[in-house]
């Protein structure tokens, strides 16, 4: 399959990093893109891209850092009943119920089994 690449600039603080980025095609493609967010809250600091790869879901995350790459995970969607939309790690290693969940006002919301961690602003990707 085809890459796209694009760039994306993360702030956090004061912080900026710029990156190429280089993606599978469906993370641009608006049949498959479900949507992308940055998590600004002091633990997270990350770019998520959650996107559709012959119909499994996939979530792309660089954290900030000028060295960090970007971290494709393979994704299974729940049933869960908040929300629009809940995704959780296809293998959870951590055992913390890690989850993501888009609200109704689109924002990513970065959950585990204590409850709600930290909330992502969507962005619009061009």
């Amino acid at each position: 399959m085809g890459k796209n690449k694009h760039v994306c600039i993360l702030i956090v603080g004061l912080f900026i990093a710029l990156s190429m980025l280089s993606l599978t095609s469906n993370a641009y493609d608006p049949d498959f893109f479900v949507g992308a967010w940055f998590d600004d809250s002091p633990h997270g600091g990350s770019a998520i891209i959650i996107y559709l790869e012959k119909g499994k879901p996939f979530m792309e995350r660089k954290y900030a850092g000028k060295n960090e790459k970007w971290h494709i995970i393979e994704l299974i969607q729940d049933g869960g009943s908040i929300g629009k939309a809940t995704y959780r790690y296809k293998k959870d290693k951590s055992g913390t119920g890690d989850h993501y969940v888009i609200n109704k006002n689109d924002f990513l919301e970065i959950r585990d089994n204590a409850g709600l961690i930290s909330t992502a602003r969507s962005m619009d990707i061009e």
